[in-house]
């Protein structure tokens, strides 16, 4: 039995390996091509690229192993039942059940290693890979000097070149606007040369331009006493070197504290801390604008005035319902007069006018702060479903391999998209519901477990007593009895009369 066993999982590591890393690369790529142009034109040292990237793998291995569980059971048992070592295995009296035994194991195993990653690795990579990408995103693009285009890469000059030579680097026919000192709001500095080289230093802070042939115009001061008078200087030069240092270009990076708050950062525990402020916070918003929009009228003010002569300015903190319900306010209405009564409503209806638009407004303050923590309850529950979700691949993969008994890349690898890309689906809308607040929550995401565990324990059992479940000939059998029972019936002998 031990012999069964370990064939099995040899059977099964093989392509769940292979599988994995296949899973990682596609999903990989995925999130690199969003992430392309944040990273691209950057100049970043190849470290900093390769922290990157495998910050980004880590991040994805949550999502990529419940696709290897289903692709690689459906491989295994798929080749394990074309080559008939299944029907071998059934007919030395060991059930299915029994053979899937350590790769149940093994699937628990893993849902508790994914689970333990989720929860604790995951937030630390995410809080990485973030802080790098928001510091990549500050860093100014790499320096493209571009043919007749006029370049702002650079803080105190503005730079066109007419001509480009790629081989030696050699630029011609060149035009400076040197906004440096005092001419840093107009263009009253102009350098124009005929031929140059735009170079980085060793250190890679500063920038190095070094101008053959050229000349420099500058505007001079105005003299007051004589406003008709323009004066201005110019220099001619045969070589001119122009050191710039360069701001922005080095990789800088941001604090983690900055990102730790966020809730893709966030374990389970601090999940729910986290949750539990906002939720507190969000309550106290809210009861003090219905207290504020409640009592905030006119005939109200009018009331506590009546109430509390000595009452000069009303605050929202001294009002209570009970001291409201206590009093009549038809009768201190009435008591006004005419006159007072008409500037009283006037006052009511603007005063409503405006809460309605105040409502409007916070109303969607108040929406969008609880998606926030919509969000904190969904990455609470992806922690747990993304881990469950390999076992019950594992349980949708293995039975459905020994059913359509077929190995190797071809039909394990497009029933296992289908059903990856459905989950997937499933799960994104149940997500996208939830925090829009149209379903409940936890069943919005709880949705596609919900959905794909009975499918799980139909496919265990129908492989269990070897239905022909994905069998051709079982279903044309079916419509063909069908067939001869409408014939028979239509072949009755009518009753003579």
């Amino acid at each position: 039995m031990k012999r069964l066993h370990w064939f099995i999982i040899r059977s099964f590591l093989g392509p769940f390996f292979m599988t994995l890393f296949i899973c990682i690369f596609v999903l990989m790529m995925q999130l690199l091509w969003q992430k392309l142009d944040d990273i691209v034109g950057k100049g970043l040292d190849t470290m900093v690229i390769a922290e990157l990237f495998g910050y980004m793998v880590l991040s994805i291995i949550p999502l990529a192993l419940p696709l290897s569980v289903l692709l690689a059971s459906l491989m295994a048992f798929g080749n394990m039942g074309e080559n008939y070592e299944l029907t071998a295995i059934k007919a030395a009296g060991i059930s299915l059940t029994r053979a899937m035994r350590p790769l149940i194991i093994f699937s628990v195993s893993l849902a508790v290693a994914a689970f333990c990653f989720s929860n604790f690795v995951l937030p630390v990579v995410n809080t990485k890979m973030y802080t790098l990408l928001w510091s990549i995103q500050r860093k100014n693009p790499e320096v493209a000097i571009q043919e007749g285009i006029f370049t702002y890469d650079f803080d105190d000059f503005v730079i066109k070149v007419n001509d480009v030579d790629n081989d030696n680097g050699m630029l011609r026919d060149i035009m400076i606007y040197d906004h440096s000192g005092r001419s840093s709001t107009y263009n009253n500095v102009v350098i124009v040369a005929d031929s140059g080289r735009i170079e980085m230093t060793k250190d890679m802070r500063n920038m190095q331009m070094t101008l053959y042939s050229g000349e420099r115009y500058s505007d001079m001061p105005k003299d007051y006493k004589r406003p008709n008078n323009h004066p201005f200087q110019r220099d001619k030069f045969s070589k001119q070197v122009i050191i710039n240092e360069l701001n922005g270009f080095d990789l800088e990076r941001m604090d983690e504290k900055h990102a730790r708050s966020l809730y893709k950062m966030l374990s389970l525990r601090h999940l729910e801390v986290k949750k539990d402020s906002l939720d507190s916070v969000l309550n106290k918003r809210v009861e003090r604008f219905v207290t504020r929009m409640n009592f905030n009228s006119q005939m109200t003010k009018h009331l506590f005035n009546a109430i509390r002569p000595d009452t000069v300015q009303l605050e929202v903190r001294d009002i209570t319902s009970d001291s409201i319900a206590v009093h009549n306010m038809d009768s201190i209405y009435l008591a006004y007069s005419d006159e007072n009564k008409l500037q009283i409503l006037e006052s009511s209806l603007q005063s409503a006018r405006n809460n309605e638009g105040e409502i409007s407004r916070k109303m969607i303050d108040f929406y969008n702060s609880q998606k926030i923590i919509y969000k904190h309850d969904i990455e609470w529950h992806k922690k747990i479903t993304l881990s469950l979700a390999c076992l019950i691949f594992f349980f949708i993969g293995a039975p459905l391999g020994a059913i359509i008994r077929k190995g190797g890349l071809g039909m394990p690898v497009v029933v296992s998209v289908f059903l990856f890309i459905f989950y997937h689906i499933i799960s994104t809308t149940g997500e996208k519901f939830g925090r829009e607040g149209s379903w409940i929550l936890w069943q919005a995401v709880w949705m596609s477990t919900s959905i794909f565990a009975p499918v799980g324990v139909f496919l265990t059992y129908k492989a269990a007593n070897d239905s022909s479940l994905m069998s051709s000939e079982a279903y044309l059998d079916f419509f063909k009895k069908l067939n001869i029972f409408k014939k028979k019936k239509k072949e009755e002998p009518k009753e003579s009369v």
